[in-house]
């Protein structure tokens, strides 16, 4: 071990530290410990969260949006509708059904809609309506089946269905004894024996159950291009149709899964039905990015605006009533 003499700058070797003297000038000089040199610690990485199970995988870690500067409005500035993202946008594993399964793209889908419908549209891309009419299809279209099965069941238990089908049958006996004076009939009056005979045969017990699950298979996804069409039309006249006509339509067909509590008998359809308008609002909102209020506003306006027409037409019609009886 050496040292420095701080006043003649004499090198010379010391035995350790504590109080030395120069050999050349006497100088005394204080000599500490060296300081050991410093280990570094390596880094312990911050513990990653635990994945929720139900979550299907890449999907809820989306667009994440900043919050607008102050003097700001959202709604009325279109430039701020550029997403700040933080992560791609994924698919809904509906989508990603050929990758993950048929069976669990739709019960992940359904499991992740009703456990954080918020978190599940925030996520969601808004440029393709893909998946969309499919799984309102299939899942809205059970429902209904559903809820098919319980009127029919209960209209069994309850002896409505025999009743219905005594009237029933009076009515074809009737029908049967007119039935060689109609088919004489002349042109289209001569057709009415067997359209009234099918009219009778599906007011039947059987033939509504199988009539309404011909309408849920068949009706569902017109039902759903009709719905949101209007729900589009009134976002557009209220300007707040910011994602377009496939956010909508997202909506419309991923907000559906709280129509597969038509399972549940006596209030299952109720509660249902006032679930999806809930859901279809959050999906309104978080799609087009604008707030509950403006998409509460979107979804009723059809409502209002038949409201009135109906009102409306009732105000004519009795105007003209009066006139015509007054005349």
């Amino acid at each position: 071990m050496r040292a420095r003499c701080a006043q003649c700058q004499t090198i010379f070797p010391v035995e350790g530290a504590g109080t030395q003297t120069c050999p050349k000038c006497g100088a005394r000089l204080d000599l500490a410990l060296p300081a050991s040199p410093s280990v570094e610690q390596p880094r312990q990485q911050p513990e990653q969260p635990s994945r929720d199970p139900f979550a299907p995988p890449a999907f809820g870690q989306g667009v994440r949006f900043e919050q607008p500067p102050p003097g700001v409005n959202p709604e009325n500035d279109p430039a701020f509708f550029l997403p700040q993202t933080t992560s791609q946008k994924t698919p809904t594993p509906w989508e990603r059904r050929a990758e993950l399964g048929f069976f669990k793209g739709l019960i992940d889908t359904i499991v992740f809609s009703l456990k954080s419908p918020t978190r599940f549209f925030e996520d969601m891309p808004t440029d393709t309506a893909k998946g969309a009419i499919s799984f309102y299809w299939l899942v809205a279209g059970l429902g209904m089946i559903l809820a098919s099965l319980w009127t029919a069941l209960f209209a069994i238990m309850s002896g409505g269905a025999s009743e219905q089908m005594a009237e029933i049958n009076q009515l074809q006996s009737l029908l049967d004894q007119m039935s060689p004076t109609m088919s004489d009939a002349p042109g289209a009056l001569g057709m009415m024996g067997p359209l009234l005979s099918m009219t009778l045969a599906l007011a039947s017990p059987e033939g509504m159950l199988v009539w309404q699950i011909i309408c849920a298979v068949v009706g569902a996804p017109l039902y759903l291009l009709f719905t949101a069409g209007l729900i589009h039309v009134s976002a557009l006249l209220i300007g707040k149709a910011h994602g377009g006509f496939s956010a909508t339509l997202r909506a419309c067909g991923y907000g559906c899964a709280p129509l597969l509590f038509n399972f549940v008998p006596m209030c299952g359809s109720a509660i249902g039905g006032i679930a999806y308008a809930v859901f279809l609002i959050i999906g309104l909102s978080k799609l087009h990015r604008v707030s509950y209020g403006s998409a509460v506003l979107a979804y009723c306006l059809p409502f209002v605006l038949t409201c009135l027409c109906g009102c409306g037409a009732m105000v004519f019609l009795g105007g003209m009533g009066s006139v015509l009886a007054a005349g």
